[in-house]
């Protein structure tokens, strides 16, 4: 899959900020 990682940076991004 090669949305799992675009999810994670996506979440964790939100996330961070």
């Amino acid at each position: 899959m090669f949305l799992s990682p675009l999810l994670y940076l996506y979440h964790g991004a939100s996330a961070v900020r």
